[in-house]
């Protein structure tokens, strides 16, 4: 996995996820796009570059600057909130909510346990965002 090898990719949008494999069978998503990439023990001036999709950037990277493996879980959670919403809307309605408030409700049919793990890559606090191990933990 691309976080177990240190790196941010900083551009997590459904524009770089691409689909493999057969449709009547089994489809794996796969991540392209490594143009904005970055390795997270690379010096600071790199980390707090502000790259990638307006809409997927977390909070910390459009008020700091800051970013890396937190951001690409926040990323994430945008694109998850899409996929299971079956919108392109953000699932904040405006930036101060982005900021302050609390993402939007996913559709009553999504299971509770998906909502939940969009829940916790959408938390504000980088820090207490869920990591892939967690997510994918929470998926199983």
């Amino acid at each position: 996995m691309l976080h177990q090898t240190r790196q941010a990719h900083r551009d997590i949008a459904p524009k770089n996820i691409f689909l493999d494999g057969d449709f009547d069978k089994e489809l794996v998503a796969k991540l392209g796009d490594f143009g904005l990439s970055v390795d997270v023990n690379a010096t600071k001036l790199t980390m707090m570059s502000v790259k990638g999709t307006p809409m997927f950037m977390s909070p910390e990277l459009q008020t700091t600057g800051q970013g890396g493996m937190p951001s690409d879980m926040w990323a994430v959670g945008v694109t998850f909130f899409q996929v299971l919403s079956g919108s392109v809307v953000s699932p904040f309605s405006t930036y101060e909510a982005l900021l302050r408030g609390e993402p939007s409700k996913l559709p009553v049919y999504v299971p509770e346990y998906l909502s939940a793990v969009v829940k916790g890559l959408l938390r504000k606090d980088p820090i207490s965002r869920l990591t892939w191990e967690q997510a994918l933990k929470a998926l199983d």
